[in-house]
């Protein structure tokens, strides 16, 4: 062994050793950040959080941000999946509901692992009250099934029961009656025999709703006085006051004024001893509008003055605004004008004091939802801050056996030359990967200059038509879809949600300029998870572009696209369809300016792909199809996405 090699393999070991720990003492400090947080235990601080979401939600998400860095930190799955519950509770709350969701969601998995059957189950009642709340009845359908699926329903039966309610409510809200109603009545019987006197009262009331969907009021009506008789025999002060509003209601249906107008004076005397004074307040506003259309007005203005009293002293605006109306139209009907006048001023007050209300709630709301949304990302960070340290350490163990290793074939001279030669290799191999990086990059910047320039168009035609309201909509959306475009541009790979987003954006735009020419849908199968799924940045809108520019913009009648994403055997499948005039009628009705443009476009997808493959030994790849073979019309476009764990994600 010469002295050459002796001081480099010296060099070598010596500069190796020392990042080694270098790194280390990085990760260490890095990790330190978290422990310097823990001033308490998790379930405290998630006590806390929940104690001051209602009045200071700010404060709840500093409390969380701080129990989901001790939880990570500590490999507490159980702390981190309560964390996101939490989260998930406090975004709701806001009315965030996909943030919600998603809370919901990355609690589930954790619980499981854990063996929280209980909690699971919980989660998954958590995760489909909002879906069902913003419309979702699909979605919730299913989470409700499969918490009965796994729920334990000969040892917990109310948590069996209660799930049943929580499907047929779907079923109601759906308009599947009778399917609704099957269960009701199953969920009535298991509460009598339980000898649940409130889940039987509920299930009556539930029945009652379904068969007034029906128009069955007379059957409704039974089962309301079902509900009521049980209320009363249980002293059950609310729900008696809920069966008296029930049966009110039917009775309204009915047209029987007087026995409605009996019913709603005893609701007020429980909604009175109750000190449930919003209740009364409705309680009065409803009397004194029979007794206005038995032409009463005496009574009518006694019961609607003494809601108008209760109004304003609790506040509650919209009550007040609706009784000062009825009141200025009693007096109206009398021919007081001056005091019709009068009312209908203070009526105007009471409105425009709640739609201030309302608009003050609505700017808080939009405030407070910039700030937990930048928390949010924080925690988003966070999460990926952990997982991060924890590959550095995981790389670092190996670093450390490949050095032993190193060090034994070290002290063996024939295979200096090896190492010698596996290190240019590397060095090779790294420079490549770089440049091919930068080329990866340079074409993911790229955007088509025609779309560009024909959006900057559609402003300009906005404008000359004096459209500006329209052509506002259209540069903010074109703004912020470029904003976008540029801020994943130096992402390799990014979710499968900020995708959507871009794809949505870009869609919207096109079909605000061409929305004579198609119609659209975009379809993710609920398979996939938003967040999870990868998928490079801007791979998909040239084919959708195509497809737009090239097939459906000469269609003489509307067209359609369909863009589908969907899983295909562990990995993603991407469809674009269009039934528009199909790629040789195309290819004949371009220009050879047009015929240069798209092939470039392509090119560069077809670029990106082969070096995404070779970078990251993945099998991505694209299937171009005639929709018709005979005739030509109608394209559609496959696109395969490999899903790579060891991609890294930022060039």
């Amino acid at each position: 062994m010469n002295y050459k090699n002796l001081v480099f393999i010296s060099l070598f070991l010596l500069c190796h050793f020392s990042g080694y720990g270098q790194q280390k003492k990085k990760v260490m400090s890095s990790s330190n950040r978290y422990s310097s947080k823990q001033e308490t235990s998790v379930p405290l601080l998630l006590q806390r959080a929940e104690k001051v979401s209602a009045k200071d939600p700010k404060e709840a998400l500093d409390y969380l941000e701080q129990a989901l860095s001790i939880s990570l930190q500590e490999g507490d799955k159980l702390g981190e999946a309560n964390t996101y519950v939490v989260l998930g509770n406090l975004n709701s709350r806001q009315k965030l509901y996909a943030q919600a969701a998603n809370f919901y969601t990355k609690a589930i998995p954790l619980y499981q692992k854990e063996g929280q059957t209980s909690l699971v189950v919980k989660s998954r009642k958590l995760l489909g009250a909002v879906y069902e709340t913003n419309k979702q009845y699909d979605l919730a359908l299913d989470q409700y099934l499969r918490g009965l699926k796994e729920v334990d329903s000969a040892s917990d039966i109310s948590e069996t029961l209660e799930l049943k309610n929580l499907i047929a409510n779907v079923y109601k809200l759906q308009g599947k009656n009778e399917e609704a109603l099957a269960l009701y009545k199953e969920v009535l019987t298991k509460e009598k025999k339980q000898q649940n006197k409130s889940g039987e009262r509920k299930a009556y009331d539930n029945m009652g709703d379904v068969y007034i969907q029906q128009n069955k009021v007379e059957e409704a009506k039974e089962v309301y006085q079902s509900a009521q008789e049980s209320a009363i025999q249980d002293k059950d002060q609310e729900g008696l006051s809920k069966s008296y509003d029930n049966i009110a209601n039917t009775l309204k249906l009915e047209g029987k004024t007087e026995d409605e107008l009996e019913l709603r004076k005893k609701k007020a005397e429980v909604s009175d001893q109750r000190n449930d004074d919003e209740a009364l307040a409705k309680d009065y506003l409803e009397i004194g509008q029979l007794y206005r259309t038995q032409n009463k007005p005496a009574q009518a203005l006694s019961y609607l003055n003494k809601s108008v009293s209760i109004s304003k002293e609790k506040g509650l605006l919209e009550v007040e605004a609706k009784s000062q109306e009825a009141i200025s139209g009693v007096y109206k009907e009398q021919q007081n004008f001056s005091k019709a006048l009068e009312h209908y001023q203070l009526y105007v007050q009471a409105k425009d004091s709640l739609l201030s209300s309302r608009e003050n709630k609505i700017n808080n709301m939009i405030s407070f939802n910039d700030d937990l949304s930048l928390k949010q990302k924080q925690i988003d960070l966070l999460e990926k801050d952990m997982q991060l340290n924890e590959k550095t350490i995981q790389l670092l163990n190996e670093e450390k056996s490949f050095s032993k290793l190193v060090i034994y074939a070290l002290l063996m001279g024939l295979l200096i030359v090896l190492i010698s030669a596996w290190i240019v290799y590397v060095n090779a191999k790294k420079r490549r990967i770089a440049n091919q990086s930068l080329v990866l990059r340079s074409l993911r910047s790229q955007m088509n200059p025609h779309f560009i320039f024909n959006a900057l168009n559609s402003v300009n035609n906005f404008i000359s038509k004096n459209d500006e309201r329209s052509a506002n909509k259209y540069l903010s959306d074109f703004s912020k879809l470029m904003r976008t475009v540029m801020e994943n541009s130096r992402y390799e790979f990014i979710s499968l949600s900020t995708e959507l987003s871009i794809l949505q954006l870009y869609l919207s735009l096109e079909h605000a300029r061409f929305k004579d020419k198609f119609d659209y849908t975009l379809t993710v199968s609920e398979e996939l998870s938003l967040e999870q799924t990868q998928i490079p940045p801007m791979l998909i809108q040239p084919y959708i572009e195509n497809a737009i520019w090239h097939g459906l913009r000469y269609k003489e009648e509307k067209g359609l696209l369909t863009v589908n994403i969907l899983p295909h055997e562990g990995d993603v499948m991407v469809t674009i369809e269009d039934n528009g005039i199909g790629r040789k009628k195309s290819a004949e009705l371009k220009t050879h300016n047009q015929k240069d443009k798209d092939s470039i476009g392509l090119k560069n997808t077809e670029a990106r792909i082969a070096i995404i493959n070779e970078l990251y030994k993945t099998h991505m790849r694209v299937h171009l199809e005639d929709q018709d073979p005979a005739t030509g019309s109608g394209t559609k476009v496959t696109v395969y996405i490999t899903q790579t764990p060891s991609a890294h994600h930022e060039a």
